[in-house]
């Protein structure tokens, strides 16, 4: 409770959505950048960049960390870290053509929707997924937004009118799911990822780069860095 209030106060998260959070949730609010439950700011605590830089160097090497905290016996924390950094399980999908990998580290499940399990919240697109209302954001719209503007505000209109189902990957990072619509699902397999070459690895959104059996190149997206571009520039 006392993590869920320091959050409010520093306006990390709202009062409504913090009610809202489960264990879980609130535990990921220790990894945001710039918070800290230090009352005082040292040479050594209260800037809030100590776990948030820990959280991003373990994503970066493809691993988790969770926490788990009881009143009066103490916290603990868990770093999971994959056996072999080179090669990753992902999933392979398709958006305009071109296949893109997914980690499976950060995937949650994928879905084939139907419009009537889709609806409109406040610009967004949501659908529920085990009790939970998760956002839905088209993926091009995130690979190819431009500039400071947010993302548009979406209705139930833009959604097609047939009969046609909506492919959704729910994908997860620091507690929060995040629906992701392609194209279309190609497969599951083992990627070997190697790192961009410049002028490409600034961009944050891609992980890297793997090279398929067909020998086609497929970017790696980066689940992280697509999450934090959607809360930056949801509506």
């Amino acid at each position: 409770e006392a993590v869920r209030q320091k959050a409010i106060r520093k306006g990390v998260v709202t009062a409504e959505a913090a009610a809202l959070l489960d264990p879980e949730g609130v535990w990921a609010l220790l990894f945001e950048a710039g918070f800290s439950m230090a009352e005082k700011i040292t040479d050594i605590s209260g800037r809030g960049v100590g776990l948030d830089v820990v959280k991003l160097a373990i994503d970066s090497l493809g691993g988790r960390l969770r926490v788990n905290s009881v009143l009066g016996k103490g916290t603990t924390f868990t770093l999971v870290l994959p056996t072999s950094i080179a090669v990753k399980g992902a999933l392979l999908v398709e958006l305009d053509a071109r296949a893109y990998a997914v980690p499976l580290l950060h995937t949650d499940t994928v879905l084939a929707l139907p419009a009537d399990e889709i609806f409109a919240v406040g610009g967004l697109l949501m659908t529920r997924v085990q009790d939970e209302n998760v956002p839905l954001v088209p993926l091009r719209q995130l690979l190819y937004i431009e500039g400071d503007e947010p993302l548009p505000r979406a209705t139930r209109a833009d959604l097609l009118l047939d009969d046609a189902l909506h492919q959704v990957l729910v994908v997860s990072y620091n507690g929060r799911r995040l629906g992701l619509v392609v194209d279309r699902f190609l497969r599951q397999q083992n990627i070997v990822v190697k790192p961009l070459s410049k002028p490409l690895d600034t961009i944050d959104l891609f992980g890297g780069v793997t090279l398929l059996g067909s020998g086609q190149l497929c970017l790696v997206l980066d689940v992280p860095a697509l999450t934090r571009l959607f809360l930056t520039k949801r509506p």
